[in-house]
């Protein structure tokens, strides 16, 4: 059997595979709606040589369009409600848990083998596999997925098996495996194998695939922000966050903080900082990168002129030099302090701070030429792109309206500036924090009308949840070969239930555009 489909659909799809998942995706009316009217028609999207199975889909997504069509129409830019969308969907559900195993190729839009590959294998497994084919051209895009189902998960955490297929197994527990399309149909003969066998069986081939030794592994950073130790929530928390992400560290290649350690420049708070980070620090392999923020220079995080200004813990607490070149890994990280100026909770970065570690890098560069293609990350802690009244859905589930219409007392001023001396410097990532919320924005700079290069904007939330209720990291993976960047956000609830991914995103961390 086989689906052919956008790619904006693959999380509801993936979810529709799972027998069991505690918390359905948000996904707004328009959603739905561009969902079940593609179904609607099986023509153009499914594939099946059982026309009863077609007329089927093709019933029930016609039956649940009309009978929700009116709410879908009020929420068309909001979540729809979860009972709503379990209801809309349970019909189909049933229909897409019937197989025991599914395959959905991805980055592979301008591979005509593998789409004919599927197109056969769709066939040919007949009520066995169900295949699902991205439209080619849909798939040329960037992926933003919220609240990615278990197997769309593996694509964040494998960024350089792209373009790959991945396959997963029926049932809450199935078996889940990103592969590099080399590697795709060599596997799938694999599995079509053990189709008369059930889905454990072919589950443990997909685990065997995964423990093999692969010919690279992605680099990973770990990204935590606005701790706030010297605070009653880091008090309580720390040792809960500190178990759980010490667990992580062996898969990690860099641990990077960006600001607001301390809650404010005060003893109390800097040695309760500085325990969390030793342990940290003797757990990793490299010492963990340490951004400055307002909290940790400013009496609980903000000044007018010089009041409230305490610069004592910049010194103890050894920031980051400004140019960080690490060769495992190939990237130069770029830190900055964005809370040298300014008044309140307001950040920016001079002309002056961006000179001094543009001649750094300078610097380095002559000294080791090699380095001149390595990836480059900005570290800051202020947002560099402004917050929006009109801002998409927050990443983290029930964050909507926090911190709005305070923009103004803790804005990153002169964003624009240090935007464009980014680009110019071939920075794609940007890592920040400084709001308490998880973000994820692009935006495409330009110089008089020239396009320059696409830059991202990656904020981390409160990893130990000073008012938002929820624990935060983020996990940033890439490929420096082919500059496939991928970053999966992370929370969790403060009584310790564990950890779900809100958001992932995939791209091109150079994206080609041009102007106008």
């Amino acid at each position: 059997m086989g689906y052919q489909f956008q790619i904006r659909d693959a999380n509801i799809v993936a979810y529709l595979t799972r027998e069991r998942i505690e918390e359905p995706p948000r996904l707004t009316g328009d959603d739905m709606v561009f969902f079940l009217r593609s179904l609607t028609h099986p023509e153009g999207s499914l594939i099946s040589q059982d026309a009863t199975w077609m007329d089927r889909i093709s019933r029930i997504a016609s039956h649940s369009y009309e009978k929700h069509a009116a709410a879908f129409k009020d929420t068309a830019y909001r979540n729809v409600d979860e009972s709503l969308l379990g209801d809309a969907l349970a019909d189909l559900r049933k229909i897409f848990c019937e197989y025991d195993l599914y395959a959905l190729p991805l980055g592979a839009g301008g591979t005509p083998h593998i789409h004919g590959w599927l197109r056969k294998a769709a066939l040919a497994s007949k009520h066995h596999a169900l295949m699902l084919m991205p439209i080619p051209e849909s798939d040329s895009v960037s992926i933003d997925i919220f609240d990615p189902a278990p197997p769309i998960r593996r694509i964040a955490e494998n960024p350089d098996c792209w373009p790959g297929v991945l396959f997963w197994t029926r049932g809450a527990n199935g078996g889940e495996c990103f592969a590099p399309t080399r590697d795709a149909d060599k596997l799938f003969n694999q599995l079509s194998r053990q189709f008369d066998h059930g889905s454990e069986a072919l589950s443990t081939v997909l685990d065997k695939y995964n423990s093999a030794p692969r010919r690279t592994r992605p680099n990973r950073i770990l990204q935590l922000s606005d701790l706030h130790f010297g605070t009653d929530e880091a008090r309580r928390r720390e040792a809960y966050f500190k178990t759980y992400v010490t667990q992580m560290l062996p898969e990690m290649d860099r641990i990077v903080m960006t600001g607001d350690l301390l809650d404010s420049p005060k003893e109390q708070d800097f040695w309760e900082f500085d325990r969390f980070y030793t342990e940290l620090r003797n757990a990793s392999l490299k010492d963990p990168i340490l951004v400055a923020g307002n909290h940790d220079q400013r009496m609980y995080g903000n000044k007018i002129g010089t009041l409230g200004e305490n610069a004592k813990f910049l010194a103890r607490i050894q920031f980051s030099p400004s140019v960080i070149v690490d060769d495992e890994i190939r990237c130069i990280f770029l830190v900055f302090n964005s809370s040298e100026m300014q008044d309140f909770a307001r950040g920016e970065v001079s002309s002056d701070q961006r000179r001094r570690v543009a001649t750094q890098l300078i610097n380095e560069c002559t000294r080791r030429p090699k380095i001149r293609g390595y990836s480059r990350i900005a570290l800051v802690h202020h947002h560099p792109i402004p917050y929006a009244p009109e801002e998409a859905q927050p990443i983290q589930r029930g964050l909507l309206g926090l911190f709005v219409g305070a923009e103004q007392f803790i804005e990153m001023r002169g964003s624009e500036e240090f935007l464009l001396w980014c680009a110019k410097q071939k920075v794609s990532l940007i890592l920040h924090g400084h709001k308490h919320l998880p973000r994820h924005r692009r935006e495409a700079i330009f110089e008089d009308g020239r396009f320059l290069r696409e830059i991202t904007a990656a904020g981390c939330g409160a990893s130990l949840g000073k008012g938002t209720e929820r624990l935060s990291y983020n996990i940033i993976t890439w490929n420096p070969e082919d500059e496939r960047w991928a970053a999966a956000f992370y929370s969790g609830a403060v009584d310790g239930g564990g950890f779900g991914q809100d958001f992932m995103t995939l791209y091109q961390a150079n994206l080609e555009r041009r102007s106008g």
